[in-house]
C-alpha cells in the first residue's frame, strides 16, 4: 500500500511534465541493477541529444525513471496508474534482474497462479504457542508425547525423511520466563538508529556489544535483530550468513504476526542471494513457520512456494513470475497503442535470454532491442554507442 501511495505521487509529477512538456514523450524505466549510478543519466541524455539534433528541441522528450531494485510488478503498477492519466508515445524497459531479490508482487502472482487451489485458514495462536510449536519442530521441546509435534516434524522434513538436520537453532526468546513485550517503540527506534550509526562507521564490535546488551534485557523488538543480522552480513567474517540467519530467525519469532517485520526481508535476502546449505536452513525454518502459521508473510510464502534450496530451480520460478508480469505490461501497452521496447542489459545476465526467448511475438507495438557492445571499450564510449544504437532503432522502426 505504501508503495502505491508513493507511486501515485510520482506519477502525478511525471504526468505534469508530460502534459506541459513536449509534443510527444518516451518513458524510460530501468532497475540499473548491473550498471553504474551514472549509466542511466548519461544514456538517456545522449538519446535525447540525438533526438533534439534531428527533430528539434521540445518535440520529443524522454522521461527517466531509474531505481536500483524496481521490479516487473512495480513497473506494471506504475504503468497501470499512469494509464489513468496519460500514457506516453513509447515505453523503453530495462527490467527483470531485480526480481531475483526484490519479491514485491511475487505473492500476488502465486495467488493468481494457485487461485483454484483450496485455501488454508490459519487457526489463531498466541505468541507462546507459535514458539512452543517451533521449538518442538526443532527437537527442543521435551514433550515427546505431543502427537501434533510429531506430525509437524514429518510435514517439515520432506515426507518424514530425516535427511536434513538444522544447525541454526533459534533461541526461542518468547519461551523465556522473564520475556515481556516492550511497548516503548520510540526508545527502540533510537536504539536502532544508534546501532546503524555504529555499523555505517564500521565499528562492528561496538555495534554488536551494544545490540546484544539491549536484546539481553529487552528481547522483543524485531528491528534490533534485523540490525544485528545485517551487521553480520556487512562485516562478512567467518559464519556471517549463519549468524545473520540466527538473528533474523530470533527476530521473526518475537514478532511473527507483524508482516512488516524487517527480519522477513533479511530471510528472503539470504534465501535468494546465497547458495549452499544456508538456503536449506532458511527453507527449513520457513516451512516450519508456514506450518505453524500459514501465509504468515509474503516472504515466507514465497520461500515455501519456491520450496527448494537449489539455486537454478529458484531462478526458474522467478523467471515464470517475470514473464507473467511482462505479459501484463505488453497487454496494457497494446490496449493503449503504446510502443513498447524491451532492451537487454548491456552485460551478460540470464534474464536477457529469458525475455528475448519468451517475449510475446507478433504484436506491432512490442519490440525487442539487444544492447551489444564490446566490454573492452571505454565506459563513456560504450554508453555513447549504446545510446546511438537505441536512437537508430527508435528511428528505423518509426517509433519516433
Amino acid at each position: 500500500m505504501k508503495f502505491k501511495i508513493l507511486l501515485t505521487g510520482f506519477v502525478c509529477v511525471i504526468f505534469c511534465s508530460f502534459v506541459y512538456g513536449a509534443d510527444a514523450n518516451i518513458l524510460y524505466i530501468s532497475d540499473n541493477i548491473h550498471l553504474t549510478n551514472s549509466f542511466d543519466a548519461k544514456y538517456v541524455d545522449l538519446i535525447q541529444k540525438f533526438i533534439d539534433e534531428d527533430y528539434g528541441k521540445d518535440k520529443i522528450k524522454i522521461q527517466k525513471i531509474s531505481r536500483f531494485d524496481i521490479n516487473t510488478t512495480e513497473c506494471f503498477e506504475f504503468l497501470e496508474i499512469f494509464n489513468q492519466k496519460k500514457l506516453p508515445k513509447a515505453v523503453i524497459l530495462m527490467i527483470g534482474e531485480a526480481n531475483y531479490h526484490n519479491l514485491y508482487g511475487f505473492s500476488t502472482y502465486i495467488q493468481d497462479r494457485d487461485k483454484d487451489k483450496a485455501k488454508i485458514i490459519p487457526i489463531p495462536k498466541t505468541l507462546q504457542q507459535v514458539s512452543k510449536e517451533m521449538s518442538g519442530i526443532y527437537g527442543i521441546d521435551k514433550d515427546k508425547g505431543n502427537k501434533a509435534l510429531d506430525v509437524a516434524y514429518k510435514q517439515i522434513v520432506n515426507g518424514g525423511k530425516s535427511d536434513f538436520h538444522p544447525k541454526v537453532i533459534p533461541d526461542f526468546q518468547v519461551l523465556r520466563k522473564d520475556f515481556s513485550i516492550d511497548n516503548n517503540i520510540l526508545s527502540s527506534v533510537e536504539v536502532y538508529r544508534h546501532a546503524w550509526s555504529l555499523i555505517r562507521a564500521k565499528e562492528f564490535d561496538k555495534a554488536k556489544s551494544f545490540l546484544k546488551s539491549i536484546l539481553d534485557k529487552k528481547p522483543s523488538q524485531s528491528m534490533l535483530y534485523y540490525a544485528l543480522g545485517s551487521l553480520y552480513l556487512i562485516e562478512q567474517k567467518e559464519n556471517a550468513e549463519i549468524n545473520a540467519l540466527k538473528a533474523f530467525e530470533d527476530g521473526i519469532l518475537v514478532e511473527p504476526f507483524n508482516k512488516n517485520n524487517l527480519c522477513y526481508k533479511g530471510l528472503i535476502l539470504l534465501f535468494m542471494m546465497y547458495k549452499g546449505e544456508i538456503t536449506a536452513e532458511v527453507l527449513y525454518f520457513s516451512r516450519a513457520l508456514n506450518f505453524c502459521i500459514p501465509n504468515v508473510s509474503d516472504e515466507v510464502s514465497a520461500i515455501t512456494t519456491i520450496n527448494t534450496p537449489n539455486y537454478e530451480k529458484k531462478v526458474q520460478v522467478i523467471d515464470k513470475w517475470i514473464l507473467y508480469d511482462i505479459a501484463k505490461i505488453v497487454q496494457i501497452c497494446n490496449n493503449e497503442n503504446v510502443k513498447l521496447i524491451f532492451t537487454t542489459y548491456p552485460v551478460e545476465v540470464e534474464v536477457n535470454k529469458v525475455i528475448s526467448d519468451n517475449l510475446i511475438k507478433g504484436s506491432h507495438n512490442t519490440f525487442f532491442f539487444s544492447n551489444k557492445v564490446s566490454p573492452d571499450e571505454n565506459t563513456d564510449f560504450r554508453i555513447y554507442k549504446l545510446a546511438k544504437s537505441m536512437y537508430s532503432f527508435l528511428k528505423n522502426n518509426r517509433i519516433i
